[in-house]
């Protein structure tokens, strides 16, 4: 169980993720398209996650980003507070 304040989180966050690649698809004429211009959003924030592997395993370059993305802020903030909720369920 995650709990409220968890699953209100990734909601939020995946809603207003939703509305950003609505724009994005409204702004494009087709859908091939639309796969394109989302692509470059997308494969960063889910390949370069700091909970998939540690950070020192990343470029230097890269580092910086891959610690302050928003898919590794909100795994930050709601993985303590799925882990408190499971731990009061237990």
């Amino acid at each position: 169980m995650l709990g409220f304040p968890g699953i209100a989180l990734v909601l939020l966050f995946g809603y207003s993720l939703s509305w950003v690649f609505a724009a994005i698809g409204l702004a494009v004429k087709d859908p091939d398209t639309a796969e394109a211009a989302a692509f470059p959003i997308m494969r960063p924030s889910c390949s370069l996650r700091r909970c998939s592997y540690p950070l020192n395993y990343i470029a230097s370059w890269l580092q910086p980003f891959a610690e302050y993305q928003p898919v590794s802020v909100i795994i930050a903030v709601s993985a303590p507070i799925a882990v408190r909720s499971y731990r009061r369920a237990v």
